[in-house]
């Protein structure tokens, strides 16, 4: 933690968080490591009677401690008060945890809607658009509905259905794939609270450009996006990865167990969950492993250190609070042991992109893709049981034109 007159700065492991003291309601976001960038700047705000957004004012730092951050702000309807919004960081190893509560000081709770509003210079969010749309702020209509706020602040379209209640924004999207790193706004561990996202061009409070709306429901105005509190570093490890998502009744989240094991969990509410199953056993998991769904169809894919030139795979098919698993194998063998944690994306029910770098890759120890396709369930459970590879590519990571 970096502490002056003006601000306060957290630097972790998934991000660097600044606070301006005097004026504390967007917390920046810039990428971590050397060379940081700006990459979001997100707020806790109100939206009163489902038409007008708050604006925060009065807003003071209550604690900034290095683990804690804790500042709260009155929200007013141009210039009458309609209450105090009170946000809690708490910056751990892995993650952070945020804690929000808001207080009317008029009206009915019913009446007050939190949403987490999220500025950011990145120009792309996943959504549930066909897969062959680039998903570009600027290509988002209104076939899952709109939140129009004012014609001074503009009008934000849904995103539909994506893997996990909230976002996933990202600097570019090639049609199809995932399209490089991702800032997550995930509010799946407060899915009962949750709404729906939004997202398109915003101008409010002297910020304009791509922004993101995540409501929660009308009159739930305490909300507490815990994450897992044992949660081990395999499953937040690889930023590029995903480890959890939310198939539209349950939110599930996969990791490391132990030494040889893979194993997941689900969870109705987010905050309650059921104790880990397996998915598979490993030799190790040097590279982490990613775990992707489309509906109720899963697919797990990771390299064991065992055998360090192999992509591996298991496919499965929910089935209320556990997957039926088709099995673990070989999805891809490279030339070369693989140097670079594997990510996937489906992009259909039938079609499922990964990547990789290997050693060997087009030697020069390129980015790759490549498409599997699913043929059918075999002697295993999901359609994916059975699929054929197409369309192994080699690319720098922001010019490839492969799509899934």
């Amino acid at each position: 933690m970096q502490d002056s007159a003006n601000e306060s700065s957290y630097e972790t492991t998934y991000g660097n968080f600044d606070v301006n003291k005097s004026s504390p309601y967007f917390v920046a976001l810039l990428s971590g490591g050397p060379g940081s960038q700006d990459v979001a700047e997100s707020a806790f705000l109100v939206l009163y009677q489902g038409l007008d957004l708050l604006s925060p004012g009065n807003g003071a730092v209550d604690n900034a401690t290095p683990g804690e951050l804790t500042f709260h702000y009155d929200l007013y309807l141009s210039a009458a008060l309609m209450g105090t919004m009170k946000v809690d960081y708490r910056f751990e190893r892995e993650t952070n945890n945020i804690t929000i509560s808001f207080s009317p000081s008029v009206g009915l709770p019913s009446q007050f809607q939190i949403v987490w509003l999220t500025f950011t210079v990145w120009d792309a969010v996943d959504t549930g658009y066909p897969s062959d749309i680039e998903q570009r702020f600027e290509d988002l209509d209104g076939r899952f509905g709109q939140l129009f706020l004012g014609l001074d602040v503009g009008t934000l379209y849904g995103i539909g259905t994506i893997e996990m209640p909230g976002a996933i924004i990202r600097p570019y999207k090639i049609a199809g794939s995932p399209g490089g790193p991702d800032l997550l706004l995930d509010a799946s561990d407060a899915a009962s609270d949750f709404g729906a996202t939004y997202a398109g061009k915003l101008n409010f409070t002297g910020r304009f450009g791509n922004a993101v709306i995540s409501t929660f429901l009308p009159g739930h105005l305490d909300i507490d996006p815990k994450y897992i509190a044992s949660t081990p570093s395999t499953a937040t490890a690889y930023s590029v990865q995903r480890k959890t998502f939310y198939d539209g009744q349950r939110s599930w989240l996969f990791w490391q167990s132990n030494p040889t094991t893979i194993s997941y969990s689900s969870s109705v509410d987010g905050m309650n969950w059921n104790p880990g199953r397996s998915v598979t056993t490993i030799g190790s998991l040097p590279l982490g492993l990613t775990a992707v769904n489309f509906g109720t169809t899963v697919a797990v894919i990771w390299v064991d250190g065992s055998s360090n030139t192999q992509v591996k795979i298991d496919t499965g098919l929910i089935a209320e609070d556990t997957i039926l698993w088709d099995g673990a194998r070989p999805l891809y063998t490279a030339s070369g042991a693989i140097t670079r944690a594997p990510t996937a994306a489906f992009g259909s029910a039938v079609s499922l992109g990964f990547t990789w770098s290997d050693a060997g890759s087009n030697g020069i120890g390129a980015a790759a893709f490549q498409r599997y396709t699913c043929t059918g369930t075999g002697t295993g459970f999901s359609y994916c049981a059975t699929g054929t590879l197409s369309q192994l590519d080699f690319y720098d990571n922001k010019e490839s034109s492969v799509a899934v």
